[in-house]
């Protein structure tokens, strides 16, 4: 019989050199892009996710410079802790933070395999597909409902 997996999760906002850890490795060291971080990491705003004391997930977001418009990106887990929906804990645990700050509609530039994964969440896509360092990406967005 395999062991059922407890987890005691939590976020933490602004935890950049855990945010950094699980970016390396994932979209570094798993997915091999090189240009991994970037001037918006100096001022964005990072969300991490724990088990326990361990760091298992992350992201950013950011105010896009258009009123109430914010940008979300650089969602990862790491890969013993994927297909458990906690992606999803992280987009939920996001949208709920910037509705706090009022966000209006969120924005994304999700890789192209990952486009059913917002999609269920309500996130829809625009504009023409372009290659990041060669993966292809399109820009989704959100409306953010006043509720919750």
């Amino acid at each position: 019989m395999k062991p059922v997996m407890t987890m005691n999760l939590s976020f933490k906002i602004n935890q950049k050199d855990d945010c950094y850890m699980i970016r390396k490795q994932v979209f570094m060291d798993e997915q091999g892009f090189e240009n991994e971080y970037d001037e918006i990491d100096d001022w964005c705003t990072f969300l991490t996710l724990y088990d326990d004391d361990i760091c298992i997930g992350c992201a950013r977001f950011f105010e896009s410079g258009q009123k109430d418009i914010w940008i979300f990106g650089r969602l990862a887990l790491i890969k013993t802790y994927r297909g458990k929906h906690l992606g999803k804990e992280i987009v939920l645990y996001a949208e709920r933070y910037l509705k706090q700050r009022e966000a209006k509609e969120i924005h994304l530039h999700a890789q192209c395999s990952k486009i059913a994964f917002y999609e269920s969440m309500g996130y829809a896509c625009y504009g023409d597909i372009d290659l990041d360092e060669g993966v292809k990406h399109i820009w989704m967005k959100k409306k953010l409902d006043k509720k919750g």
